[in-house]
């Protein structure tokens, strides 16, 4: 084995200007006023409906990375991510005012795709390099591509005011595409023969062995369904915020429009904040704790958005979008560590990819958001939903349990019950 000093951090500052480069796709509410303007035809629902394409095909790339990493290397799928990034930004370069069909495609579909097997791919590729600090280092490398909206998407959008949104799009595209491709020839698995540092044992991380379970054996497993719907209630919570955010405050006081735009600024910068100190919460308590403090977060927002209501408060409001930020930062990282400490690295980008799929149906949160404003008239009546979805996602929490080294994981309730939990 190799004992000499391991060039790993490399790894990790390729894949955070990759994730830099291409998590400009969450910047969809950026450019949504800009296509509006263009085409005054197109309503809102229709604009609408390319968040929930972005985020659907986002997570089937997600999916799509582990099977086509049987039959492709890391190379070529990084390769197949920066063609299909290229092609979709083109795509919405070329859209006409009676072709909404082709924002649906290139950016809804073929661009998010792209992002999602590259999404993937770096993670479970980057990670392999830090076993001793996956937590953390899942944590910056999600912080990096939340923070893509702060840094491409806010100059994109400032752009798009100076010259025209299609030549930004293109430029877009050709960022996105030459950081794959770099990464095609940088990002790379570690050799068997490197040892590489591993985690400590230690009262926090009195964990029980980990075993290498196939991706069947994990979603059959009760420890996967608890947290993916965990995941679920947490997700339909921050997305039903996040796409409402604006409106939210603009509820409060119709003439708080910089307000209003502030409160999405600091969604973006806790959410970056929160996948790095959630990230690095995982490998100090473990993650039965960091979930707890993850669910607290989603819980304590809800409540502050609903004192907010009830008092007309925007900075109540205002703290309830930060702790929702901080919470939503806290599910990447966490969703990351989680499968490798409780089913094993091997095959970890399909298992990623299939545990990441809550994210679809999260998505729906936005949604919720919108059928409630539609009959109540008011967003308040959402939160109070949100509360009770926290509780019951602190009580799924506290029911997983890991399944245990060479013992069958679907009957757990006796061997775990005074378990330690991670």
């Amino acid at each position: 084995m190799n004992s000499r000093p391991v060039k790993r951090w490399p790894q990790l500052l390729t894949g955070s200007l990759v994730f830099v480069c291409i998590g400009i796709v969450y910047a969809w509410s950026m450019f949504a006023g800009t296509f509006k303007a263009s085409f005054p035809t197109w309503t809102n629902k229709d604009l609408g409906m390319t968040f929930t394409l972005i985020m659907g095909f986002f997570c089937l790339g997600n999916f799509y990375a582990g099977v086509l990493g049987e039959r492709l290397s890391t190379k070529g799928i990084f390769i197949l991510a920066a063609i299909l990034n290229g092609v979709g930004y083109l795509g919405v370069s070329m859209i006409q005012a009676n072709t909404l069909w082709l924002l649906y495609l290139s950016y809804g579909v073929v661009g998010s795709f792209g992002v999602g097997l590259a999404y993937n791919m770096v993670l479970s590729t980057v990670t392999k390099w830090f076993p001793d600090k996956i937590g953390a280092v899942s944590g910056t490398l999600m912080m990096s591509f939340a923070c893509s909206t702060l840094v491409v998407g806010v100059g994109a959008d400032a752009l798009c005011r100076l010259v025209s949104w299609r030549y930004v799009f293109i430029g877009v595209g050709g960022l996105s595409a030459a950081a794959l491709l770099a990464a095609a020839f940088i990002l790379k698995l570690p050799s068997p023969d490197i040892l590489l540092p591993q985690r400590l044992a230690g009262k926090q991380h009195a964990a029980l062995p980990t075993q290498d379970l196939s991706t069947m054996e994990m979603v059959r497993s009760s420890a996967f369904w608890l947290f993916f719907i965990w995941g679920i209630l947490l997700l339909v919570a921050v997305y039903g915020l996040m796409g409402n955010v604006k409106q939210c405050v603009l509820d409060l006081d119709p003439n708080a429009k910089t307000l209003a735009t502030v409160s999405v600024t600091l969604l973006a910068v806790s959410n970056g904040l929160g996948r790095l100190l959630l990230g690095s919460l995982y490998d100090k308590l473990g993650r039965s704790k960091t979930m707890t403090i993850d669910t607290t977060l989603i819980i304590l927002s809800s409540i502050f958005m609903v004192a907010a209501f009830k008092t007309h408060s925007i900075p109540l409001m205002l703290i309830g979008v930060v702790l929702t930020g901080l919470a939503y930062g806290g599910v990447p990282p966490t969703s990351s560590a989680f499968v490798v400490d409780y089913f094993g690295a091997n095959n970890y980008s399909m298992k990623f990819g299939v545990i990441n799929l809550f994210i679809f149906i999260g998505a729906f949160g936005s949604t919720l958001a919108g059928m409630i404003k539609d009959s109540a008239g008011s967003f308040e009546n959402l939160f109070y939903l949100l509360i009770v979805m926290g509780v019951v996602a602190m009580a799924l929490n506290l029911l997983i349990r890991k399944p245990l080294a060479n013992r069958p994981q679907f009957d757990q309730t006796k061997s775990t019950e005074n378990a330690p939990t991670r």
